[in-house]
């Protein structure tokens, strides 16, 4: 399903008083775009949270991560195990930023996002020039978006020894960008993920 002549739709973090007091870490999710009709996707979360204690599958491995980042020592079988409500405390103290958020596409073709990312840099890299994280996870988009910073800007392309790639932010103060799996990308079992993204950060994100 796409709309083309879809608004802009509202992105940044879900809760704006928890986002600041976030710690040790701000968490930014850095997805592609919207995949349904919706004027707020900060809104939309708060709103299906204040509906219903279950999470939506697609938002877990989400707050997943973000619980694994704020404490990378938590061992995947507690993650796994967390309350409800616990994953929606990491959920709404984390962040939301699409690449695109003038389109609605259940599935972004790779060779999508070079353009995307370039075409739109002004308006998603302004939300982390206005919300400064700490990390940001590049949800499947990690190419498409070290390639989009301009001349005279461009960041210095890492690796860690466990592959994942990585980025310093050179606008943006402390802010570190990190290689990881789309969170709908659901062919990789979710453990393996959590091993992937802990060791990694172990490793490049400062203590």
């Amino acid at each position: 399903m796409e709309n083309t002549s879809l608004p802009e739709v509202n992105d940044g973090p879900i809760d704006k008083g928890r986002w600041w007091k976030a710690a040790p870490r701000k968490i930014m999710h850095l997805l592609k775009q919207p995949t349904e009709i919706n004027e707020s996707f900060t809104a939309l979360i708060q709103e299906i949270h204040a509906k219903s204690e279950d999470m939506p599958r697609f938002f877990r491995p989400i707050a997943e991560r973000s619980i694994a980042i704020q404490d990378l020592k938590r061992s995947w079988k507690s993650i796994e195990g967390a309350k409800p409500s616990e994953l929606w405390e990491a959920l709404l103290t984390s962040a939301i930023v699409n690449l695109d958020n003038a389109h609605i596409s259940l599935r972004t073709p790779i060779e999508s996002l070079s353009g995307m990312a370039k075409g739109n840099f002004d308006r998603w890299h302004n939300q982390i020039c206005l919300c400064k994280p700490t990390v940001v996870l590049c949800g499947g988009n990690y190419d498409a978006v070290i390639e989009a910073f301009p001349d005279g800007h461009k960041p210095v392309h890492n690796k860690a020894t466990t592959g994942m790639k990585y980025f310093i932010d050179p606008l943006v103060d402390g802010c570190i960008y990190l290689e990881a799996p789309h969170p709908s990308c659901f062919s990789i079992p979710r453990r393996m993920v959590h091993a992937y993204l802990t060791l990694s950060a172990r490793e490049i994100l400062p203590n």
